[in-house]
């Protein structure tokens, strides 16, 4: 199937934002389907078209389907489909509702009336898509409810089991002593869903336990943030093959996220440092707050917490006091990434979604 491939920034692959692109693409032509772009992603996977008026209009003649991340200057080509009257499906793939990108700025008010007419294009749009697939049930529930898009399908996110496995880990990050235990966090503080206030707190009450427990955290962006303090080292500028030393050498991995009471939808993510945690057999320790809560199955393969600092607390100690069995439920987490929590399954399933609305359509 010649698939026209529409994704932002994931080739190759750097952070997390480039990840699930990355890893779609290489599936999808491992399973024998052919890429085509006029993006400029420089992915040697992809026929690429020149980012020209003409370059669109011969891949929209040339593509079986349509796939496209939605993103702000992406929604439009859903429009492209018009040339072959509607003879070219169009997929849409959805991360987030449209109130994430509103989430973080203080203008709110403001805000809200961009994103009212925004939501309105949206939804215009949404009216020339056949399919949409969704990394989580909140993703699907507004795809279908909101956007009025008549065929969803869920699919969740994942890892890559090889990238994380213990064999990956030989120059693993150093601990400071042989009986340091770590506490490791990756991602981006300054996304307001993050439960920093939480874990900064949970490190701060955890110093006046155990002088052995170390949070090691990996920030994509400004380190400032981190409270400076004895107990807490703070790693900048990762990228996400180097990932792998530094999470095979946690005791324990963070997935705390604050409940998404700004949006209607509520928790609607499918965390990719839950699945590379889980990859890489570490026990974690996530909120229980939508797929997560599906993903992770309490004292089995992880832990969920209810985001009070106590619980937390709770949980990182009795990890401490239990290193065994903290081993077997990050053993558990590794199995389940390996039998579906990995991209192999999710080109499976896309593919599958291709090729039913490619038939329908």
């Amino acid at each position: 199937m010649k698939i026209g491939f529409f994704y932002p920034t994931y080739y190759p692959v750097t952070a997390s934002a480039s990840v699930h692109g990355y890893y779609l693409a290489k599936g999808l032509a491992k399973r024998g389907h052919i890429l085509l772009s006029c993006t400029g992603d420089k992915n040697p996977d992809c026929i690429q078209y020149p980012q020209t008026k003409q370059g669109m209009l011969r891949l929209i003649f040339d593509a079986d389907v349509l796939y496209v991340r939605l993103m702000n200057y992406f929604e439009r080509v859903a429009l492209w489909r018009l040339p072959r009257l509607f003879s070219l499906p169009v997929i849409w793939e959805i991360n987030a509702p449209l109130e994430e990108q509103y989430a973080v700025s203080a203008t709110a008010l403001e805000n809200e009336a961009k994103m009212k007419r925004h939501n309105q294009q949206r939804y215009f749009n949404a009216k020339f898509v056949d399919a949409a697939v969704c990394v989580s049930k909140a993703n699907a529930v507004y795809a279908a409810d909101f956007l009025r898009i008549k065929n969803t399908y869920v699919v969740p996110n994942a890892s890559d089991p090889d990238l994380f496995g213990s064999g990956n880990g030989p120059d693993r990050y150093k601990r400071k002593s042989s009986d340091e235990f770590i506490v490791l966090w990756a991602g981006n503080p300054q996304l307001a869903w993050q439960a920093m206030g939480l874990m900064f707190d949970t490190a701060k009450r955890i110093a006046e336990l155990d002088a052995q427990i170390r949070f090691v955290f990996i920030s994509a962006q400004d380190t400032d943030v981190f409270p400076k303090q004895d107990n807490v080292e703070v790693i900048s500028a990762v990228g996400y093959n180097d990932m792998p030393r530094y999470i095979l050498s946690a005791d324990v991995c963070l997935a705390l996220y604050n409940n998404y009471t700004w949006c209607p939808y509520g928790f609607y993510h499918s965390p990719l440092k839950l699945f590379d945690y889980m990859a890489a057999g570490k026990a974690v320790i996530a909120s229980g707050l939508g797929q997560i809560s599906e993903v992770i199955s309490h004292g089995r393969n992880g832990f969920l917490t209810d985001n009070r600092v106590d619980d937390v607390v709770r949980l990182i100690m009795e990890c401490k006091r239990n290193p065994q069995r903290c081993v077997q439920i990050g053993s558990a987490a590794r199995e389940e990434a390996l039998r579906y929590y990995n991209w192999d399954r999710v080109a499976a399933e896309v593919e599958d979604v291709l090729k039913r609305t490619k038939k329908v359509a």
